[in-house]
């Protein structure tokens, strides 16, 4: 009884510390979370970029920007149905930009440092898109 006991509670102790890994993870940007479905879908490392078939849902992920300053978003999509809008969402998960096939361009000030939210939306999309920034 006490080794089942102990199993139970090393199980529950890894389990804590794998979601807390993935938390941190996440927290940091260096994981992305998605619930999307796809005949096919193929990503590149971060998000900025993927090809994919009838695609649904979403994918985000934190991103810091290195410097204070305003940044220009571009997103390039290539799609034969469907739609993708990018959003950048602020610390206070107030949208600061949304990008789509027609305003695929837009300039915004940004904080040094801070976390921000990238999301991406798949709504019956087939295709491919790619994100870019800089800081102007």
């Amino acid at each position: 009884m006490d080794h089942r006991i102990n199993v139970i509670a090393g199980l529950g102790a890894l389990c804590l510390a794998l979601g807390l890994g993935m938390y941190l993870l996440y927290r940091n940007g260096w994981m992305i979370v998605n619930a999307k479905s796809a005949v096919s879908f193929v990503g590149s490392s971060g998000g900025r970029a993927a090809t994919f078939t009838r695609c649904s849902g979403y994918l985000k992920r934190i991103v810091r920007f290195p410097e204070e300053g305003r940044y220009a978003f571009d997103l390039v999509s290539d799609l034969s149905r469907g739609s993708v809008t990018a959003s950048l969402l602020g610390p206070d998960k107030a949208e600061l930009l949304r990008l789509t096939p027609e305003q695929p361009r837009a300039e915004v000030r940004l904080e040094g440092k801070r976390r921000y939210t990238l999301l991406l939306r798949f709504h019956s999309a087939t295709g491919s898109y790619r994100l870019q920034w800089e800081r102007i």
